[in-house]
């Protein structure tokens, strides 16, 4: 996954510093695919994240996965 940093969503909160971007591609077995990814460090560790789920379930299903990547703890 290739971030455009100037896309790219910057947050820092509870000690974490996130990065995340999102774009859609198509894919011959799924057709148009959305991609999500995250990178989250507490500089010392960093975490890459990634998701994907056609475009037609995208809203339906980011809800949840917004609060599985707010849930990341890292010590």
């Amino acid at each position: 996954v290739d971030f455009d940093e100037t896309l790219a969503t910057r947050t820092t909160e509870r000690g974490l510093d996130r990065a995340f971007y999102e774009y859609t591609a198509e894919s011959p077995e799924e057709g148009m695919v959305t991609w999500r990814a995250w990178m989250v460090t507490n500089h010392d560790i960093v975490v890459f994240l990634t998701y994907a789920c056609r475009e037609e379930d995208e809203d339906r299903e980011r809800a949840a996965i917004d609060a599985i990547v707010a849930s990341l703890e890292l010590s």
